[in-house]
């Protein structure tokens, strides 16, 4: 089959969330050696992030039920050998696709956004791995991980934009792997709101395009940043900054945003695109200001939430 034909297969694989076939597409068109464009690069972190995805979303279902089984009970074996069984899965889908990062696609990056896309992914899968390794095996891909995505965050500084939507979906999972793999929630909050800080002081500049995407993970960034100092946010900042958290809480449950542009919508009011770009940076300035005032306060004390961690 054709490079074309298999990147059409992969869009209509894509459209009926056949996730698996758009995976197996995209790795052949891969494997074919030539640097991927765009599209096709795009094509393929889809794919195997869908695929990957649901490996991870199952493995924390029954591990959640492997913890709360009676170790005498007769199902436990059941469970433990089903664990075992998408670990397995999780870990081929992991290591198919790290062996495309270092056989084809790093090694024919031509440029630094490409370089700096393919390097997060080999920290993304590596950090998957982590997530069900355990012994010296965790320990050196955890390594593996912040190697990386270090490699990429030092390029993307140097090469990219603070609004740049690759340099910003780096920092936010970059951050996550702080938060999550290595237990450090001061250096991950450190990292997003450095991230974030760099990319508002440069918000008005973007195109419409850039604009649009950068800012889709400025607030997932944001969404992390809130979740990780919650607990340490509460009363105590209420005090300290005059109870300003609370008029950016208030304000978050006014705001509501569209998942097709990711521009805000006040109620039900019908306003501009325009007005809304200029209602969105407000929020996201409020935000800034909140948030800075609360890791100030709190860049010691910054607790464990429970909660869904967002990485793109």
């Amino acid at each position: 089959m054709e490079k074309t034909e298999m990147i059409q297969k992969a869009k209509l694989a894509e459209q009926a969330e056949r996730y698996d076939d758009m995976a197996t597409c995209m790795k052949a068109v891969t494997e074919q050696g030539a640097e991927l464009s765009n599209e096709e690069r795009n094509l393929l972190s889809v794919a195997y992030k869908n695929v990957v995805g649901g490996r991870r979303s199952a493995w924390r279902v029954i591990s959640s039920i492997e913890q709360k089984t009676d170790t005498t009970d007769k199902k436990m074996q059941l469970v433990k050998d089903y664990r075992e069984k998408v670990e397995c899965e999780l870990r081929s889908i992991c290591t198919t696709v790290l062996e495309l990062l270092d056989k084809f696609l790093i090694a024919n990056a031509t440029n630094p956004e490409s370089k700096v896309f393919y390097l997060k992914m080999k920290g993304d899968y590596f950090r998957y791995l982590a997530e069900v390794a355990c012994g010296d095996d965790r320990k050196q891909t955890i390594d593996n991980s912040q190697g990386a995505y270090q490699e990429a965050f030092d390029i993307s500084k140097k090469e990219m934009q603070p609004t740049h939507p690759i340099r910003l979906g780096l920092a936010l999972n970059f951050s996550v792997f702080y938060y999550e793999i290595l237990n450090n929630p001061e250096l991950a909050c450190t990292l997003a709101k450095t991230a974030f800080d760099e990319a508002i002081a440069e918000l008005d500049t973007l195109n419409e395009d850039s604009y649009k995407d950068s800012t889709l993970i400025m607030q997932l960034l944001r969404d992390n940043l809130t979740l990780w100092t919650s607990d340490s946010a509460g009363e105590e900042c209420d005090a300290a900054e005059g109870g300003i958290w609370k008029y950016w809480v208030k304000w978050k449950h006014v705001w509501h945003f569209r998942t097709r542009d990711h521009l805000p919508k006040y109620a039900s009011c019908k306003i501009s695109p325009v007005t809304a770009r200029s209602f969105f940076t407000l929020q996201l300035l409020l935000f800034h200001l909140t948030i800075s005032l609360s890791i100030k306060v709190h860049s010691h004390s910054c607790l464990c939430s429970s909660g869904v961690h967002f990485t793109m």
